[in-house]
């Protein structure tokens, strides 16, 4: 079923609507077979499965959406290309409809399928020679090997690094632990069943943040509850880890799981340093030898030490054009300025020094950042922003037009694929998330693979609408303890570690003790 659903998805090719969906309602047999291989006591396996789950629900992402082509492509080859894959979709189409007729005429049916297989082979053939020749070109679409166990333990960072893998099914769902090997020994690896389907898990996530998104309130009970279920199981094999790598899956996405409470009444936060990737494979890419970048709007290439400690923009002037095409509506009213965004980037300006660039109000414009935006190691976007699950592509930080340049204000998913950058982080500080399917996490996977296409492998992003006043504490601290590890020797951002201890310090603050104000960010990407 597996073979075959794989092999209907990748042919069939019948519109960005039904191929955003078409896996989404066929995972059943990935998960039954996740199922077979635990029962069989073969994690491995088990692992692997789930890997390939996770590298289709990519692959949709960038499906989805513009997807930009390198600069060494080319345009006879990109329209070739197009023609094959034209061919193939209009042969897939009129072999169904030949047999969704009441009566199909074999003749007909057995000639289009001939068709269809020769087209087949074409584009097969062509697209072998087309990887072979633009490697890169593989990346940048995800179209890339799913890791093994070995694989996805050379990318945690250090022996003191886990991972915990989530894959939610209808019924029951599984976690993968996996730990780097010890003095040549295999990877630590364990696949555990966890006794909550989809629809719960759902519901319990989103109870969970309704409460959290009341500071008056007692902290919620749910919180220990969901420790509990998901991450308790995996006790024994997290003992001596102080860095765990989270890849959700589903409703997971949305689920803090920095604010939640481990039997001993301490929050996750406080024992271990944070991160979240949209699979071990997408980590792995991020962390290959040499550290290259891969810029679709250039070739591949080895990042410079970019000249720019810091690009900060905050509180822009929302066009109209911004405010009608995208339904800025929220509680009545229009997304207004955010006053205090723009005190939050000049403050950083200040911690980074004369070399830094700040742009606020009049002077954010989507024309300056991405023209600037390639020559700064670290970016800070505080400004509304969405990340948008239907469409990931199209989910957008918003930006001061640009007078006389025709831009919208507008920076989407896929522009940013299209702009080189050397930055170590980028800071999206206000972003709000438009959950649009249920398959959540869609939209912050989009961006962050992204942000990763075009050479910025960590990202720092929201998980709810954040109060100004904590956020603009929080933000400062981290930075504070980011610009000093990469001052460091090696100058690795250490991200997950700098937002962890600048969430717990803000929390020691009498007025932000409540996880509402310090929990409200989480790092996507590599993290270190």
């Amino acid at each position: 079923a597996v073979a075959l659903t794989e092999q209907m998805r990748a042919r069939f090719t019948l519109g960005e609507e039904v191929q955003q969906r078409y896996l989404e309602r066929r995972l059943e047999p990935y998960h039954g077979l996740i199922a077979l291989h635990v029962a069989a006591g073969q994690p491995e396996q088990a692992f692997r499965v789930m890997e390939r789950i996770k590298g289709r629900v990519l692959l949709d992402v960038l499906r989805g959406g513009r997807i930009p082509a390198p600069s060494t492509l080319r345009p006879a080859q990109l329209q070739r290309e197009q023609q094959l894959h034209a061919e193939l979709t209009s042969l897939n189409a009129q072999v169904r409809r030949e047999m969704e007729r009441q009566h199909p005429d074999e003749v007909r049916l057995a000639e289009l399928r001939t068709r269809q297989a020769e087209a087949r082979r074409a584009w097969d053939t062509f697209r072998t020679g087309l990887y072979a020749a633009h490697p890169e070109l593989r990346v940048i679409r995800a179209e890339i090997p799913a890791a093994t166990p070995a694989e996805g333990a050379a990318a945690l960072p250090g022996p003191r690094a886990a991972a915990l893998a989530y894959a939610v099914g209808e019924e029951q769902t599984w976690l993968v632990v996996l730990r780097p090997g010890r003095a040549g020994r295999s990877p630590g690896l364990k696949v555990l069943a966890l006794p909550v389907g989809r629809e719960a898990l759902a519901r319990r996530v989103e109870a969970f943040r309704q409460q959290l998104a009341n500071p008056s309130r007692e902290l919620p009970a749910e919180g220990r509850a969901l420790h509990d279920l998901l991450v308790q199981p995996a006790a024994r094999e997290l003992a001596g880890v102080d860095r765990l790598i989270v890849s959700p899956d589903g409703p997971l996405w949305d689920l803090p799981f920095q604010a939640l409470q481990r039997p001993s009444g301490r929050h996750l936060l406080e024992d271990f340093a944070l991160s979240m990737a949209p699979s071990l494979t997408v980590l792995r890419e991020m962390r290959r030898d040499g550290r290259v970048r891969i810029a679709s709007a250039a070739e591949t290439f080895r990042s410079p030490e970019p000249a720019v400690p810091l690009l900060a923009v905050g509180d822009p002037v929302i066009g109209e054009a911004a405010v009608r095409r995208t339904g800025l509506i929220r509680r009545g009213g229009r997304m207004g300025r955010l006053p205090e965004s723009a005190r939050e980037a000049r403050a950083l300006g200040t911690l980074y020094g004369a070399a830094s660039r700040v742009y606020v109000g009049e002077k954010a414009t989507e024309a300056r950042v991405r023209a600037e935006a390639r020559d700064a190691r670290v970016l800070h976007f505080a400004t509304h922003g969405m990340l948008i699950n239907s469409s990931p592509l199209y989910s957008h930080i918003l930006l001061t037009p640009s007078p006389g340049s025709g831009d919208d204000g507008i920076l989407e998913a896929w522009e940013i694929m299209q702009t080189p950058l050397h930055a170590q982080v980028a800071v999206l500080s206000a972003c709000e998330t438009a959950r649009g399917r249920a398959a959540a996490g869609e939209g912050v996977v989009g961006l962050t693979w992204a942000l990763f296409v075009a050479g910025c492998r960590t990202a720092v992003v929201s998980q709810w609408e954040v109060e100004s006043r904590s956020t603009g504490q929080l933000m400062v601290e981290f930075h504070r303890r980011l610009r000093q590890a990469m001052a460091r020797p090696g100058g690795h951002s250490n991200a997950a570690a700098a937002l962890r201890g600048a969430a717990l310090a803000v929390r020691k603050d009498p007025r932000f003790r409540h996880a509402f104000f310090w929990a409200g960010f989480t790092v996507m990407g590599e993290g270190d």
